[in-house]
């Protein structure tokens, strides 16, 4: 059985991630990442090109191209470009990111484990080519100077999972979307701050506005316009975490006119008002764990930067 206490080999820095810390990475043959206590965060890895090894409790798995991995909080980690690859300076592409995920992502995470604590996707081509493209606009994201990089990482991020979800097993924690509502879903997590209607919405799902809202409810479990307040909910506890940021700006950024309004509805989803989600983040419902101390490899501000080391 696999023992990572037993390895002898220099440890991989933990990344600073407050919320995420990201990359595009080609590595060669010799490319090897260990931690033996894994990460206090979530660590997802998707191989672009070529071929990784994952070691784990259970053995090690040859991860090729299309295929997805995702590491939980405390697992160990130890992945290595795969041998059998060759000897190019580009042997293993990978796209990772280490994510501190809001608590609205837990269903999108639930994935079968391959070994304790290690979960990994085979997805069909279009799938993997979907998520591949959101990933890579994640990575795109985060490596600009744009005041909001981080949220449209993060939107990036969240946009692949949902394309992940069709690789997963059918159930009730995961029933299969419709492709119209998953053409609605995008629009929204794109552009969650125009004033979408049911009309609207329906219009672009070439639906009819009852049948639209009756399928929405049935196969997501709320109405479109609540589905709309979340993300816009979720987007603002985001942006409220970023200092000097004015309650009256997130609202506005989120798509709320009135930020007496906003102020309402963003307490009745967090339980906590604005003003005091942005000035004690212990007090916060659904708070993450602390990072662990600023290191060499950490993120600046721990926002969507590319450390050396996935």
């Amino acid at each position: 059985m696999y023992d990572p206490a037993a390895v002898r080999r220099p440890e991989t820095p933990a990344p600073d991630t407050r919320t995420l810390v990201c990359g595009h990475d080609r590595r060669g043959p010799a490319y090897r990442s260990r931690r033996s206590a894994g990460t206090g965060d979530h660590l997802l890895i998707f191989t672009a090109a070529g071929a990784g090894e994952l070691r784990h409790a259970a053995g090690r798995t040859r991860q090729t191209a299309g295929e997805v991995a995702l590491y939980r909080p405390g697992t160990p980690q130890d992945y290595r470009t795969d041998p059998r690859t060759g000897a190019g300076p580009a042997s293993w592409e990978l796209l990772w990111a280490h994510v501190r995920p809001p608590a609205s992502w837990a269903r999108l995470l639930r994935w079968p484990e391959e070994a304790p604590g290690l979960a990994r996707l085979r997805p069909e081509p279009h799938t993997a080519g979907a998520a591949e493209a959101s990933l890579r606009a994640m990575v795109a994201h985060s490596r600009t100077a744009h005041a909001f990089r981080l949220e449209r990482a993060m939107n990036a991020l969240e946009a692949a999972l949902l394309h992940l979800v069709d690789a997963l097993p059918p159930g009730p924690a995961h029933p299969r979307v419709d492709d119209r509502l998953r053409a609605v879903l995008d629009l929204l997590h794109a552009r969650f701050a125009e004033p979408w209607t049911n009309e609207a919405l329906a219009r672009q799902a070439k639906l009819s506005t009852s049948r639209f809202a009756h399928l929405f409810r049935e196969q997501l479990g709320t109405t479109p316009q609540r589905y709309l307040e979340a993300q816009r909910i979720g987007r603002a506890k985001e942006l409220l975490e970023r200092s000097g940021t004015t309650i009256a700006r997130v609202a506005a950024e989120v798509g709320f006119d009135d930020p007496l309004y906003f102020s309402r509805r963003f307490a009745k989803h967090a339980g906590a008002s604005p003003r005091a989600w942005q000035a004690k983040p212990e007090a916060r419902p659904d708070a993450s764990p602390a990072a662990p101390p600023r290191g060499r490899h950490a993120a600046s501000g721990g926002d969507a930067a590319v450390p050396p080391l996935p």
